[in-house]
């Protein structure tokens, strides 16, 4: 109850008189009845009555501010005080209490709430400070393709050797993404690399393992722009081989009028056929003749030669077709058709009567030096010339 409260003891006088009724005196409903008390006995009475608890309580008159309580001390004083929570007991505040939106952030002790306070869901992203989520807090396995925005997975998040094949979409890895120098011999499969993957002028002699192009990796027709050799290459050579083994040029064809070497010069006319050695053996030149290096400058000459026409005579000429040839490995084998007949010599003959006119030639098969019968051949007929003279004489 708020009230102003008398500052001093009601009397007769600030009342408008009349005496203090005895205090033996009792009261009687009759108004006729001369010990009724008036009204300012009453008043004064009332007075002296709250006069008593004021000076019991300690306080004198004031008038309460709002939102004030009469308080005391054990001194005996008291006065109008604001409520503060000294004056709250504890867990007296409930919810009910709280008016909505009264709580703010000053309002809580650093610390005081914790995860049984939070409703579930209750934070959302606009809640969180940044950078205040550490990998501490996420639930092991919790994070998602869906939690990952797009491109925020740089290298530096990847554990070294963690991305397998299955990781990669196909055709994901272009060449771009290759390091210089990572894709070795070991990471190509076997028939890989077609011609649509070498550059220009990529493959060297130095990259080429040796016997690796064999006649079918050749095309039908190469050019030789500049000089090209096989072993260490002769000055002024378009073509020079140094080598142990032989040079072979084969020609695979059953018709005896294809050249398996064919040699062309503008001598005569631009590109001219010069000479030929066809397929059948045969060899033959545009002026028909044959020549071999004679220059007395480069011989020792040892005499004259000595008769040839006995030897001349003792060689015997023989007519045969040819059955047989030899293989690469040496081999004597049947030709898939004879020859044409022809006529010739046997080397084993011809050693008997002249050895210098064989050879003994690759896997041991013998051939026979021609060119040397013609300076025998001249001799022969040189001593016949001198018979017939001879005779004429």
């Amino acid at each position: 109850m708020a009230t102003n409260f008398p500052g001093t003891d009601d009397t007769a006088a600030t009342v408008g008189g009349d005496n203090l009724p005895a205090p033996s005196t009792s009261l009687n409903e009759d108004p006729a009845v001369s010990n009724h008390p008036s009204h300012s006995d009453l008043h004064e009475n009332v007075g002296d009555a709250i006069r008593a608890v004021e000076a019991k309580i300690g306080t004198g008159a004031s008038t309460p501010a709002t939102n004030t309580v009469l308080t005391g001390t054990a001194s005996g004083t008291s006065g109008w005080a604001t409520v503060d929570t000294a004056m709250i007991s504890a867990d007296a505040v409930t919810g009910a209490k709280i008016a909505d939106n009264a709580i703010d952030s000053e309002h809580y002790t650093d610390g005081s709430i914790d995860r049984v306070h939070l409703v579930a869901d209750i934070i959302d992203g606009t809640k969180l400070a940044d950078d205040a989520v550490d990998s501490e807090h996420y639930v092991d396995g919790s994070i998602d393709r869906v939690h990952l925005a797009a491109d925020i997975v740089d290298g530096t998040k990847i554990a070294d050797d963690s991305i397998d094949s299955e990781h990669y979409v196909d055709g994901s890895i272009d060449t771009a993404h290759i390091g210089d120098d990572q894709v070795t011999q070991a990471k190509i499969a076997p028939g890989a690399v077609d011609t649509t993957e070498l550059a220009a002028g990529a493959v060297e002699t130095a990259k080429i393992n040796d016997d690796a192009v064999t006649s079918a990796k050749m095309a039908a027709t190469v050019a030789v722009d500049t000089a090209f050799s096989v072993g260490t290459l002769t000055a002024s050579r378009a073509l020079s081989t140094n080598s142990a083994n032989a040079v072979d040029f084969y020609r695979s064809t059953a018709t005896t009028t294809e050249g398996i070497i064919v040699g062309r010069s503008d001598v005569g006319g631009a590109g001219s056929n010069k000479f030929i050695v066809y397929a059948n053996g045969d060899v033959g030149t545009s002026t028909a003749s044959y020549g071999g290096i004679s220059d007395v400058r480069l011989k020792d000459v040892l005499g004259l030669s000595g008769d040839r026409l006995a030897q001349i005579n003792d060689m015997e000429v023989i007519k045969y077709r040819l059955t047989k040839t030899t293989d690469d490995e040496g081999n004597i084998v049947d030709l898939d058709a004879p020859s044409e007949d022809l006529l010739g010599f046997s080397a084993q003959q011809l050693q008997t009567v002249a050895p210098g006119l064989v050879a003994e030639g690759e896997h041991g098969i013998l051939n026979v030096k021609v060119s040397v019968l013609i300076p025998m051949l001249v001799k022969a007929v040189q001593e016949l010339t001198a018979r017939l003279e001879a005779v004429e004489g």
